[in-house]
């Protein structure tokens, strides 16, 4: 319901507690070059979000996303997922609609930040994590950050990356939100995330890239 307590960072407390103590603690220089840098950083991610994370949405809403094919055109879904729904039950519900395995780590990342284009791979993503993720600090997870966390009113144009090696991206544009009532009286649907349209057949999912001659076009696109 709206009014909830605003989700965390897990692990963000205790975190900037070890920063600190470490920094007032360790003689090594440079160490505590690399402790203020991972504090700095931790600090931008946060500040970032203070402004996309929210309160405000229902979990009981339902909300129409846009995931636009970038490496082929036209190939795009839309999907239907409520409120309570996380980052990483669309991912799967998107990833399904490709005729993909969900093998492979992902993450989505706000398309512009602080007027800047970030790309589809930034510091600033939100990620699918694991307990045993060796990270430099904590971040929001896919598995934990629902769609009504977000506030997709103000950040529409999102990124999207799926398996990092062959590199599936997509551009994420918020369509709508809509009540339940409205839900069910467009789709019909049992349970969601659900595919709601599409066009355009998926590429496959482990593409020879050096066989279609595209391997130093990636590399280059990939090193702006």
């Amino acid at each position: 319901m709206a009014g909830r307590k605003k989700l965390e960072i897990r692990g963000a407390k205790e975190f900037e507690n070890d920063m600190v103590r470490l920094i007032a603690e360790e003689k090594d220089r440079h160490k505590v070059s690399w402790f203020k840098m991972w504090l700095e950083e931790f600090n931008e991610y946060r500040k970032c979000y203070e402004g996309i994370v929210t309160t405000e949405n229902s979990l009981s809403d339902f909300y129409i996303v846009k995931f636009a094919y970038t490496r082929k055109t036209p190939v795009w879904r839309e999907i239907l997922a409520k409120g309570s729904d996380t980052l990483d039950d669309l991912a799967a519900c998107l990833i399904d609609s490709m005729g993909w395995d969900n093998d492979h780590l992902h993450q989505f990342l706000p398309r512009t930040v602080n007027g800047q284009h970030q790309g589809f791979y930034s510091p600033l993503a939100i990620k699918l994590g694991y307990p045993e993720d060796d990270e430099d600090w904590p971040s929001y997870k896919t598995q934990v950050v629902r769609m009504a966390d977000i506030d997709w009113e103000k950040w529409p144009k999102w990124n999207f990356a799926f398996d990092f090696g062959d590199d599936h991206t997509f551009n994420v544009d918020f369509k709508e939100k809509i009540t339940k009532a409205e839900a069910r009286k467009r789709h019909y649907f049992e349970y969601t995330p659900i595919l709601i349209d599409q066009r355009g057949v998926a590429p496959v999912q482990y593409p020879d890239w050096e066989a279609l001659g595209l391997e130093d076009s990636i590399d280059n696109n990939m090193s702006k």
